[in-house]
């Protein structure tokens, strides 16, 4: 319902003719960028202002080449050819610098982060230009603007919007839907087990991670692990410890580097992108997921599963927590 009202809100608001913009920079893993973007898809339609995701920062693209289109289907998203020239811009740090990627524009600059977005509490801004940049999503930062026609977003809590504006606003391409279709037809199990690992710079306990999912594996008699990571380390590991480990085949960096924003030795940043993507609508995919709710890239994956909460396994929430909400869940 919450999905469909949004989109209804978005239509009616972005009828309204409006000469000025919104440009959502691309920062950081997919994750993180994913939750900026669903961040900007709501303030546009809040403020009405034109939206422009901008991906050209080089960490899925060469550097220069918005790589969002690549991956996405949003009709109603703009381009930067778009812009008009000349315009007002805010924060005054981005005039003249709108073709540049976060990253660049922050060492040139040396300015905090904070300065190069605006706040997302305000709505009368003058400028024609808003540039927004975020490693995570800033839903909460929106909640005094929820009234009007988006008052029945303030009954929804921070994961129930994002929920909504996944399913409904930011589709994945024709092309990596069906690439998914492929790889589930014909490697996953009967009961296929989503795992997330990211250890190149998080450091699970891998011990620990394997313990967990060899309870959750006897207890809902899975024939499969789906095992999404950033380090070949960790297959091998799992490889060990369990019959049937599948992963989609794509390209690791040298160990201890990074998956992502490797300009130095990945050979093809397009790519890698997609398989990021598919690795997180892959586990979206499982009705059972183990996640870490402190790596956005698993957060996002549980946020794009239609798993009951009891079968999304975080693995930073304490035990007692999950008990609990069992308990209410049993109440309804």
């Amino acid at each position: 319902m919450a999905g469909s009202i949004l989109t209804q809100c978005y239509t009616l608001n972005n009828m309204k003719a409006t000469h000025k913009f919104l440009i959502c920079k691309g920062s950081s893993g997919m994750g993180n960028r994913i939750l900026a973007a669903c961040t900007a898809m709501l303030y546009s339609q809040i403020s009405g202002r034109k939206l422009i995701i901008d991906w050209r920062d080089g960490s899925y693209s060469q550097e220069g080449q918005n790589s969002f289109p690549a991956f996405f289907e949003h009709p109603e998203a703009n381009s930067m050819e778009d812009l008009p020239v000349g315009a007002s811009v805010y924060p005054a740090v981005w005039q003249g610098n709108l073709e540049t990627s976060l990253g660049r524009l922050r060492r040139a600059q040396e300015v905090s982060d904070r300065s190069l977005s605006f706040d997302l509490d305000q709505l009368d801004y003058e400028e024609e230009i808003l540039v927004f940049c975020a490693y995570t999503h800033k839903i909460y930062a929106m909640r005094s603007l929820f009234k009007d026609d988006f008052a029945y977003l303030s009954a929804l809590d921070n994961h129930e919007i994002l929920r909504s504006i996944l399913g409904s606003q930011l589709r994945l391409n024709s092309d990596l839907l069906q690439s998914i279709e492929d790889f589930k037809s014909s490697h996953f199990g009967a009961k296929t087990i989503g795992v997330h690992v990211r250890y190149t710079d998080m450091k699970i306990p891998l011990d620990q991670l394997i313990s967990k999912t060899q309870k959750i594996v006897r207890k809902t008699k899975a024939d499969c692990i789906f095992l999404a990571t950033d380090a070949q380390e960790t297959i091998q590991q799992f490889q060990e410890h369990f019959e049937r480990v599948v992963t989609l085949p794509k390209w690791f960096p040298p160990p201890g580097e990074r998956l992502h924003q490797n300009w130095d030795h990945c050979p093809d940043r397009i790519q890698n992108g997609k398989e990021a993507l598919m690795d997180i609508y892959l586990l979206a995919a499982c009705p059972d997921l183990i996640f870490s709710s402190q790596s956005s890239f698993g957060f996002v994956a549980s946020l794009c599963s239609k798993a009951e909460p009891q079968h999304l396994h975080d693995i930073n929430r304490p035990a007692v927590l999950d008990r609990l909400k069992r308990k209410l869940l049993s109440w309804r």
